[in-house]
C-alpha cells in the first residue's frame, strides 16, 4: 500500500477516531515527535503540543511513566530550539531528584552553548538536594560540564562532591561519584587527580560484574581523554573479563556494545571488534523479544552492512504491543516502509503518527500544521 504524503491528516483523523490508545509512554513519544518537527515552522503550536504532552504525563499515575515522558518532551523541545521550553517541561516533574538529573541531561544535550544559561538553575537545584549521596553525582556531573566555562566554580563543586563522598555507602554510586570526578578533573587540566579517582574508582568492590564492567568502560574513556591510553585498554580487557560472568544476557549484550564504543575511543580496534562480535553472539540469548528486537537495532546502527535488521524485523509478531512495536522501528537505522505502512493504516493514533513522521522524515510544513491542528482540537 502507497499513502502519500498529502494523505497523512486524513489517516491521523482516522486513528484517532479508533480510539484505541491508553498509552501514555507512545503518546508521549508521538507528541514530542511532532511538535520537534512544528516548532521550526510554528513555535505557538509546537509549544501546545509540548504542553500537550506534559498535560497526559502529569495526569498519569505511573511516576516512572511520567518523568519519562517529560524527559522526551524536553528533549523534543531542545531539538526544536525552544530551550525555554524545554528547561520548563524538565522543571515539571515533582521529583526533585529527578528534575536535577534530567535538569544535567539537557545541559549536555545543549553544550557547549547551552551550559553558561542553565548553570545557575542547575546549581540552585543541586543546594537543595540533601548534602548526602543524592547530591554527590549531580554535583560531579555539574562540575563537568562547567569546567570548559567556569573552572573555579568547577573545582568548588568538585570539592564539594568529594566532600560528601564519605556519605554514598552504596559501593556502585561512590564508585560512579569518583568516575566522574575524574572525568570532572580531566576537563580541568588535573590529570594527577583524574588518575587517582580512576584508582579509586576502580578499586571499590562493585557488587554486580555488568554494574563493574560499566563503569571501567567510562573510566577508561576518562584515561584515554587524560592521555593513558594504555591504561584505558587495560580497563576495557578487564571489563571484557567482567561479562563472561554477567547473569543477564541483555544487560551483558549493552555492557559488551558499550565496551565495543569505549575501545573505539581508545583506539583500540581489536578490542572493539571483539566485544562487538560477544554483542552479536549474545543477542540471541536475550529471551524477551522486545529487548531481543532493540538489540538487533543497536547493532544495525553500529554496522549497517549486516544482516541486523531482518532480525530486529523477524521479533515485531512477537513483541504483541503496537508502542513497543514503532519504537524498535524508530530506532532502525533506516525507514522500513512496509512495516510503516501498516502501522499508519492499522496503529493506534500515537503508533501512526510515529509512522508518518519516519515515512516521511522531511513533511511539507502545511502537512505538518494540519496534523497538529487535528490533534490540538481533538479529545484524545
Amino acid at each position: 500500500m502507497v499513502i502519500a504524503e498529502e494523505d497523512l491528516p486524513e489517516w491521523l483523523r482516522r486513528a484517532v477516531a479508533r480510539g484505541d490508545s491508553r498509552d501514555t509512554l507512545t503518546q508521549g513519544r508521538a507528541l514530542a515527535c511532532l511538535a520537534a518537527a512544528v516548532l521550526p515552522a510554528d513555535p505557538v503550536r509546537g509549544r501546545a503540543l509540548l504542553d500537550r504532552g506534559r498535560d497526559l504525563s502529569l495526569a498519569d499515575r505511573s511516576f516512572p511513566i511520567r518523568d519519562l515522558v517529560l524527559a522526551e518532551l524536553a528533549h523534543a523541545a531542545a531539538e526544536g530550539g525552544d530551550r525555554a521550553k524545554a528547561r520548563e517541561l524538565v522543571l515539571a516533574s515533582p521529583d526533585e531528584g529527578r528534575r536535577t538529573a534530567e535538569f544535567l541531561k539537557l545541559m549536555r544535550s545543549t553544550a557547549p552553548d547551552g551550559v553558561p544559561p542553565l548553570a545557575d538553575e542547575a546549581e540552585t537545584l543541586l543546594w537543595r538536594l540533601p548534602a548526602d549521596d543524592r547530591a554527590a553525582l549531580p554535583a560531579a556531573e555539574l562540575a563537568t560540564l562547567l569546567a570548559p566555562h567556569d573552572p573555579r566554580r568547577s573545582r568548588a563543586l568538585v570539592d564539594y562532591a568529594e566532600g560528601i563522598l564519605p556519605s554514598v555507602v552504596d559501593p556502585d554510586r561512590a564508585a560512579r561519584v569518583l568516575a566522574e570526578l575524574a572525568r570532572a578533573s580531566t576537563a580541568l587540566g588535573d590529570t594527577a587527580q583524574a588518575f587517582a579517582r580512576i584508582d579509586r574508582s576502580a578499586a571499590i568492590n562493585v557488587g554486580h560484574p555488568d554494574d563493574l564492567a560499566l563503569l571501567l568502560t567510562e573510566l577508561a574513556e576518562t584515561a584515554v581523554a587524560a592521555g593513558d591510553r594504555d591504561l584505558a585498554v587495560l580497563l576495557l580487557e578487564e571489563a571484557r573479563t567482567l561479562l563472561a560472568d554477567a547473569p543477564d544476557p541483555y544487560m551483558r549484550f549493552l555492557c559488551s556494545l558499550e565496551v565495543a564504543r569505549s575501545a573505539r575511543i581508545a583506539g583500540d580496534d581489536r578490542t572493539a571488534r571483539e566485544a562487538l562480535r560477544e554483542a552479536e553472539l549474545t543477542a540471541p540469548a536475550v529471551e524477551d523479544p522486545y529487548q531481543q528486537a532493540l538489540a538487533w537495532t543497536e547493532l544495525a546502527r553500529l554496522a549497517p552492512s549486516e544482516d541486523f535488521v531482518p532480525r530486529a524485523l523477524a521479533l515485531l509478531p512477537s513483541i504483541g504491543f503496537p508502542g513497543f512495536e514503532i519504537e524498535v522501528l524508530r530506532r532502525l537505522p533506516a525507514p522500513v516502509h512496509d512495516h510503516l505502512s501498516r502501522a499508519l493504516s492499522s496503529g493506534p493514533w500515537p503508533v501512526c503518527l510515529i509512522a508518518a513522521l519516519l515515512a516521511f522524515p522531511d513533511p511539507a510544513p502545511e502537512v505538518l500544521l494540519r496534523i497538529a491542528d487535528d490533534l490540538l482540537t481533538t479529545a484524545l
